[in-house]
């Protein structure tokens, strides 16, 4: 049995405890027989446990008939806990009386003239119950926690610093929730029920402050938020009230502080019911701070979002902090060890979580950032999903595990020399941190895509970092995006990279020390070959120059640099990328298409203007046949005709098609063969050009003409299929109209822009460049537009 299950156990044990003594009571004054003040004082002289009640009638003074409910001013310092085991029962009003206030708490204890920065409850002892009670306006903390004596206590179905409809806060100075110092232990702060729930809201300071503080249950409570679930009223406002965030406030607190070696705290739950809301907050929702404030459980919490699960209640910066030591300490280890799983942590006025300085061997998994609490709707934060930081003062997060099973998005509008990612890491020794197994700017059911950021980040130094395996990255930008010649040695291993505008993975000015990519030079249904540095890892993909479909394998190469490496590969275009001994990881390789295996395969064209193809296989496996295709003036294949296969034989068979048609005009024609198996499976072969000399470098012809009206020719060479775009970019670098994004055969290829923008709106007169991206290679021309 763990610590946190003998502490519910202890706890539930103790609601059913017997009290042997009963102090109710029966008026609402300050003092006096009969008065609050007084049954705790009677509670406290008598040694064992005991139990509070209330037995008031609307004839007392005190009685608020508009809210239906009793208001206990408290003008002099009620007496601390010290002799344990008393039980505040609010819900005994509601028994001797009946619910006169369907929306909450009978009682409510109204502290506005209470001794300026004196706690309402003053707690050194153990076993005590605070239920049912609406407490606030109070001008220090509500409830205040010392020593290790001051253990098990309970505080359910409050409503603090708000009024007993759940609807109004107080807006009072120097007004705090709930504070443990030096070493209070196995307290337990809500429940998984709606009647245990507390209301923590409208706070000057925080809400919740654990210090040095250890084992404690904090579950189920709305922390910024009203009663409702759903309006905010964050804490933390400090010297300018707000109900919640509208930009950043650095005299701004947050909701939530867990600091200075507080371990071992759990902070939700996984069970229903259990996560609380934290949201509205002025500053930070969640706070975790220091060296030693270590294996503390956050589980189940919706950070930004109101209690469905899909509407924003940002909090003011980050959702959720776990940050090293303040600058007057010494740099230490920690917070360390925490566990963050399966929360939500969206629309928070910064980056979603913030790992800051020596945060150490933390792991996070199964997160919804930057989505709703469902990973369907974007919810984004307006920075980073996640954001690694540190400095030379305070250390730099290390060795944390980010993954598995987290949904992270990043959608903000950022700016080239600052951008935002779903995953982003910073500073020189930010190292060692591992990310696997999540979707990053994407989900399981692709309907979520990033439309300004990339997916990775990395820069400014950060070194040793794992991206993969088994990421779903997407982004607009790039899948991974790694700058600065000092940002060097990070790995990215097996991942899945998709929907990206750019690159699947860039090195930026020299990122991972600029690793020079595998040059592939064959490929065949299970086999491909090619160069790199000598000893070098390659992975091999399915997959383009900007998408990583499928990860097929690894070898390493060896001293000379070459490397064949065998197995399935399927059909499709196959890429690489390569990694040396330090982790550096490189760009991809050019792709190369993988065809099927043919013992041989050959054209010949006629003078008459037809074409006959040859191709035998040396073997065959349940092959239904080959349908012929040709490449139309459009791009488009169209097949020709099938000729059946002979299933499975280990006879060579020699095949033959005439393509009689003379019509086209193409100096060149381009063929292919898609291979039907008898389960209904297809592979295509490669694509064979038959016709004209090939083109021996990539070309962008002059276009015609020049300066244009209305519409301009654009003449394109290329000596093999590559990956091409083709885009036009105005004078100030700014791109107007994309012509062309996907691959271009071997040939000469033509294509015609009518001067309108990517809107389909006309361009104006002026100066235009044409950018051609084939493979590795860029070529440019200056084309003028005249209307």
């Amino acid at each position: 049995m763990n610590k946190l299950t003998r502490s519910i156990l202890i706890l539930l044990l103790y609601a059913c405890f017997n009290h042997a003594a009963v102090f109710t009571v029966t008026n609402c004054q300050d003092t006096g027989e009969g008065s609050l003040h007084w049954a705790i004082a009677e509670a406290e002289n008598h040694a064992g446990p005991d139990t509070i009640t209330f037995a008031l009638t609307p004839q007392v003074v005190g009685w608020d008939n508009n809210k239906k409910a009793w208001k206990i001013t408290v003008v002099t310092q009620l007496p601390e806990f010290l002799d344990g085991g008393t039980f505040i029962d609010g819900g005994s009003q509601t028994r001797f009386g009946g619910d006169t206030n369907p929306q909450g708490p009978e009682i409510y204890i109204y502290g506005a003239d209470a001794p300026f920065e004196v706690p309402a409850f003053i707690i050194r002892s153990a076993y005590n119950k605070f239920v049912n009670l609406s407490i606030g306006a109070f001008p220090s903390y509500l409830f205040r926690l010392y020593g290790s004596a001051s253990h098990h206590n309970v505080f359910q179905g409050l409503y603090l610093n708000i009024d007993v409809t759940g609807r109004y806060p107080y807006r009072m100075v120097k007004s705090e929730g709930i504070r443990m110092t030096d070493g209070p232990h196995h307290n337990l702060i809500g429940g998984t029920t709606p009647q245990e729930r507390n209301i923590l809201c409208g706070f000057y300071g925080r809400a919740i402050y654990l210090e040095r503080s250890h084992y404690n249950i904090i579950q189920g409570n709305y922390i910024g938020v009203k009663k409702n679930g759903l309006d905010p009223a964050g804490n933390g406002w400090t010297n300018e009230w707000a109900a919640f965030p509208t930009r950043h406030r650095a005299d701004a607190l947050e909701g939530f502080l867990v600091t200075d070696g507080s371990r071992g705290n759990q902070i939700g739950g996984l069970e229903p019911g259990a996560g609380n809301v934290i949201a509205a907050n002025l500053r930070t929702g969640l706070r975790l701070q220091s060296t030693g404030t270590d294996s503390n459980r956050i589980q189940g919490n919706y950070f930004g979002v109101a209690a469905d699960g899909r509407t924003p209640l940002g909090n003011g910066e980050a959702g959720l902090w776990i940050e090293g030591n303040l600058p007057d300490r010494a740099t230490g280890i920690g917070p360390a060890y925490n566990l963050v799983e399966n929360n939500v942590v969206s629309a928070n006025l910064s980056s979603g979580i913030q790992m800051r300085y020596g945060s150490q061997h933390n792991r996070l998994i199964n997160n919804r950032i930057g989505t709703d609490a469902a990973g369907a709707a974007a919810l984004p934060n307006s920075h980073n999903g996640i954001y690694f930081f540190g400095d030379p003062l305070r250390g730099y997060p290390k060795y944390n595990e980010l993954g598995p099973g987290n949904i992270i998005l990043a959608d903000s509008v950022d700016v080239i020399r600052d951008p935002w990612a779903a995953v982003r890491l910073d500073d020189p020794n930010t190292s060692y941190n591992r990310v696997f197994g999540n979707y990053l700017c994407c989900n399981p059911a692709g309907t979520l895509r990033s439309r300004y950021n990339s997916g990775v980040y990395i820069s400014k130094g950060a070194h040793h970092n794992v991206i993969g395996p088994d990421n779903v990255i997407s982004g607009k930008k790039y899948g991974v995006w790694i700058r600065h010649d000092s940002t060097v040695c990070n790995t990215i291993t097996r991942n899945r990279i998709i929907d990206v505008e750019d690159q699947a993975i860039f090195l930026d000015s020299g990122g991972n020390a600029n690793l020079p990519a595998p040059q592939l030079l064959s490929g065949a249904i299970s086999m491909i070959s090619g160069t790199t540095i000598p000893l070098g890892l390659v992975e091999l993909f399915l997959g383009s120059g900007n998408r990583l479909e499928k990860y097929l394998g690894e070898i390493r190469a060896d001293e000379n640099g070459d490397f064949i490496w065998h197995g399935s590969t399927g059909d499709g275009w196959a890429t690489a990328t390569v990694r040396d001994g330090n982790g550096n990881t490189s760009m991809l390789a050019v792709s190369i298409v993988t065809p099927i295996e043919l013992e041989a395969f050959r054209a010949e064209w006629s003078d008459e203007g037809r074409v006959r193809l040859f191709w035998r296989t040396s073997t065959e496996t349940n092959n239904l046949g080959f349908y012929v295709q040709k490449r139309l003036e459009n791009g488009e294949f169209r097949s020709l005709a099938f000729l059946p296969g002979f299933s499975t034989t280990a006879a060579p068979h020699d095949y033959v098609y005439e393509d009689a048609d003379r019509s086209l005009t193409q100096e060149a024609r381009i063929y292919r063969l898609l291979q039907i198996d008898q389960d209904g499976s297809s592979h295509y072969s490669q694509e064979w050009t038959v016709g004209r000399a090939l083109p021996s470098v990539i070309r962008l012809a002059p276009a015609f003409p020049n300066p244009f009206n209305s519409s301009v020719s654009i003449t394109i060479d290329m000596p093999a299929a590559l990956h091409a775009v083709v885009r036009a970019f105005d004078v100030q670098g700014r791109q107007v109209a994309c012509l062309y994004d996907g691959v271009l055969t071997a040939g000469t290829h033509s294509l015609t822009w009518d001067a309108r923008n990517d809107r389909a709106l006309p361009l104006a007169s002026g100066v235009f460049w044409l950018e051609l991206i084939a493979g590795d290679q860029r070529r440019v021309q200056k084309i003028m537009l005249l209307r």
